[in-house]
């Protein structure tokens, strides 16, 4: 099975390589642009690795485009490795919809992450590219020098445009690095964000560090141009685990994605 030739301008922006022609193993090198501050690698590299894996071996499987809806994904090790390997099956498929499993390996064939995805089929869809010149006004704070300083966090473009004890509200301009090969904002970049404004929000609300063990994520809507806005809502406050919701909605309020992680608080005994 040859993996098709990709016009994922996101695919490239993060780094992966399809390597082998072989498309359950999809790569990726490390490198600092995929780190956090504290030197892990951010849960959204791995969401989309396994989103591409598992979109592009439906896509060959039905010959169609696949968009995701669901995306589930738990996180074993964030500790950065040299390399990064991606399989993937197909569990069931029908008419429309289509269930994946997808693994990350590192070098040594330890396990990194697992996720399975629900992506509907379909044929390609040519979307219009429209200029936004609308500018968004935003509250400027001074953001916590941790963020100013995380390389995955800078290198996709994100912003805080507020910061209080109970609300967080990130900002995404999207950009063409961040799109598809339908034209639309990549699956994965959704699932960083909401990744990235539950982390800043248990971070601001336990003054400790803390690390993404599950993220499930829903999608919603498509879009490809204008600002993407993320809040977060904590759910249950535990005192070595957390569960938060987060919402992606674009400029008219549109809900894009939502999703709900569980954390593990990184206290220290």
């Amino acid at each position: 099975m040859k993996l098709p030739k990709t016009n994922s301008t996101f695919f490239d922006y993060i780094g992966f390589n399809s390597g082998s022609p072989d498309l359950f193993q999809l790569e990726l090198g490390m490198g600092p642009h995929l780190l956090q501050d504290d030197g892990t690698v951010h849960p959204g590299v791995f969401a989309t690795m396994l989103d591409i894996t598992m979109g592009a071996t439906i896509s060959l499987e039905t010959n169609s485009f696949a968009t995701t809806i669901n995306l589930n994904l738990s996180f074993f090790d964030l500790v950065p490795k040299e390399r990064y390997q991606a399989e993937t099956r197909i569990l069931n498929k029908d008419d429309k919809y289509v269930t994946a499993e997808g693994c990350i390996y590192d070098q040594d064939r330890f396990l990194i992450a697992k996720g399975n995805g629900t992506f509907k089929t379909g044929s390609m869809i040519q979307f219009a590219e429209e200029e936004n010149d609308e500018s968004v006004p935003v509250i400027k704070r001074n953001v916590l020098n941790d963020w100013e300083a995380n390389p995955f966090f800078t290198h996709i473009g994100f912003e805080v445009v507020n910061l209080e004890e109970d609300d967080i509200l990130l900002k995404l301009p999207l950009k063409k690095e961040l799109l598809n090969t339908n034209k639309m904002a990549h699956g994965g970049v959704h699932a960083s964000m909401l990744s990235t404004v539950q982390t800043i929000f248990l971070r601001n609300l336990y003054r400790v560090p803390v690390v993404a063990m599950n993220l499930e994520v829903h999608y919603f809507a498509p879009t490809n141009s204008g600002h993407l806005f993320a809040r977060a809502n904590i759910v249950q406050k535990g005192y070595k685990l957390a569960t938060i919701e987060a919402e992606i909605v674009d400029e008219d309020d549109l809900l894009i994605a939502k999703g709900t992680g569980i954390f593990k608080i990184l206290r220290k005994e």
